[in-house]
């Protein structure tokens, strides 16, 4: 088995993997790395993914970024968590495991090299292994790595649609009902998007934010998706007014809510109306799970989320679902760093617990 940084060659390998792979999900694909290196292009000293390769079929890929940030360097995905390696189908146990102690080594030795403080890395929940898998623990801690796990949600799509709207809140299914018939809701895919189109959104990224919060290239990327058929995007109007818009990454089965924004003038409850469209768009399309997002957790020293994450997910749990583990981990190559990041994790554990 030889250990490969990754180069451009790889690319259309690379991605056939992903597709073949029941470990991997968008998550790991080269179209999804190439957003993260364009997300804070200032902080991303180099990209560093690399694959595993066996008689020149790949076997395994660690998708991976060197990072700058304030307080060092970290192995991650640009400013995001990494993406946990993707191991082939059919290897067996053993070959398994000497995958993963392979991968975890070079994973060590590329902190080494490059003066890395922490590791950060999290699992796939949409990945055909997680959701088929009786996975109860985080392999990451045998590889080193301080747990930092949260939940997602996960909508079932299987069901029927009446029992869908039913498993919502009844304030989400009062919302929606009162705003829908003044809303005009489109969803745009690759047979239907337009660069116009997309341009609405971008706009209105911009307008709701108040600035521009990231690079230009990574539009142009979330376009090149919906053409591709990794996105969707869906867009609320209010008379002649743009009144929300909202993108979901697509791939084999699942779908996951991306981000959206919307305009502050129309006092309308948007968001609702577009995710219940979004919930009927899947399901008439065959997808059989849509993940709208993390719920962060109050009373946990190491997680420790804004009161804004907080009102975010109480407003995705009101769509219904359920809660599955989102493992994540942390691996400290820094004492300093270690330290710094537990005071600071403990000191806002302690002043959001115990308020003056």
């Amino acid at each position: 088995m030889n250990v490969r940084a990754y180069t451009p060659e790889w690319e259309s390998d690379w991605n056939e993997f992903c597709v073949e792979c029941d470990e991997a999900w968008f998550l790991h694909t080269r179209d999804c790395i190439d957003y993260y290196l364009a997300h804070s292009p200032e902080t991303v000293v180099d990209e560093v993914s690399f694959l595993i390769t066996s008689a020149k079929e790949i076997q395994a890929i660690c998708p991976l970024s060197l990072t700058e940030t304030p307080t060092g360097r970290e192995l991650s995905l640009g400013q995001s968590y990494a993406v946990r390696p993707a191991i082939v189908n059919e290897s067996d146990r053993g070959i398994r495991k000497t995958l993963q102690k392979k991968i975890f080594e070079r994973i060590d030795t590329l902190a080494d090299e490059h003066d890395v403080s922490r590791t950060r890395m999290m699992f796939s929940p949409l990945s055909p292994s997680e959701r088929e898998s009786t996975r109860t623990h985080n392999y990451l801690q045998r590889f080193g790595y301080t747990d930092t796990s949260v939940n997602t949600r996960i909508i079932d799509l299987g069901k029927p649609r009446q029992r869908l709207w039913d498993e919502m809140r009844k304030g989400h299914r009062r919302n929606v009902s009162d705003a829908e018939s003044d809303l005009t809701v489109t969803v745009f895919d690759q047979n239907s998007i337009t660069r116009r189109d997309f341009a609405t959104y971008e706009y209105l990224h911009y307008k709701a934010a108040g600035r521009r919060t990231r690079s230009e290239r990574t539009f142009q990327i979330m376009y090149d998706w919906v053409k591709d058929g990794y996105g969707i995007l869906v867009r609320a109007e209010y008379d002649d007014t743009v009144a929300g818009t909202a993108y979901f990454n697509v791939f084999g089965n699942g779908a996951t809510y991306s981000s959206g924004a919307n305009d502050p003038a129309v006092d309308l409850p948007v968001g609702h109306v577009i995710h219940w469209h979004v919930i009927k768009w899947l399901k008439e399309h065959d997808y059989e799970y849509y993940e709208s997002g993390i719920q962060w957790p109050r009373g946990q020293v190491l997680v420790q989320p804004s009161q804004k994450q907080r009102d975010i997910s109480y407003f995705k749990r009101g769509f219904g679902g359920f809660d599955v583990p989102l493992f994540r981990g942390v691996r400290y190559y820094d004492s300093d760093r270690a330290s710094e990041d537990g005071s600071e994790k403990v000191e806002q554990f302690a002043s959001q617990s115990f308020p003056p």
